[in-house]
């Protein structure tokens, strides 16, 4: 079937509105969550990073925070770090950190209609995402900081680093 040159033109603009429509629709459906831990507390301040990773989009958002942290102030930093720029995903992918399995974050994302999927303890590549983003995090606070006890004070231009690295799966 042969179309002339405008009717085709115009069906590739359709698909690509109706590809980019059902993209954003996607974007933070699925996010995952896990911390760094293990980092050096300046002056007794926080020792731990919170970060969330968007599946489809691989963005990312990290908060400093104590590794003690609560179930409860965990998904305050989320709807504050998250929900408050994104609005609520469908699915929330962790590993079986009490913070995540408690029954404060399981009524509080039931209510919010966030199906929460956990990871298993000897399969952590499940969430390996999230697992890569540490990692990478752990690579840039030592490229970043002369004393790795200022990771707190380069975590904004860490973040930048990393949402805007190329990543091989998006390209």
């Amino acid at each position: 079937m042969n179309l002339p040159n405008h009717e085709i033109i115009e069906a590739e603009a359709n698909w690509t509105v109706v590809v980019n429509s059902a993209v954003r629709a996607c974007v933070r459906q699925q996010v995952t969550m896990d911390f760094v831990t293990g980092l050096p507390a300046k002056d007794g301040c926080n020792d731990a990073i919170f970060v969330i990773v968007d599946k489809l989009t691989k963005m990312a958002h990290f908060a400093a925070c104590k590794k003690s942290i609560s179930a409860e102030e965990t998904a305050r930093i989320f709807i504050l770090t998250v929900v408050r720029l994104h609005g609520i995903p469908s699915a929330i992918i962790s590993d079986r950190d009490t913070k995540f399995t408690s029954n404060f974050c399981h009524n509080l994302w039931e209510q919010f209609g966030t199906r929460l999927q956990f990871s298993s303890a000897y399969h952590p590549e499940t969430d390996g995402q999230t697992e890569r983003a540490n990692k990478m995090i752990e690579q840039l606070i030592r490229d970043t900081c002369d004393d790795v006890a200022d990771w707190e004070q380069q975590l904004p231009v860490i973040e930048f680093a990393y949402n805007n690295a190329p990543s091989s799966t998006i390209r």
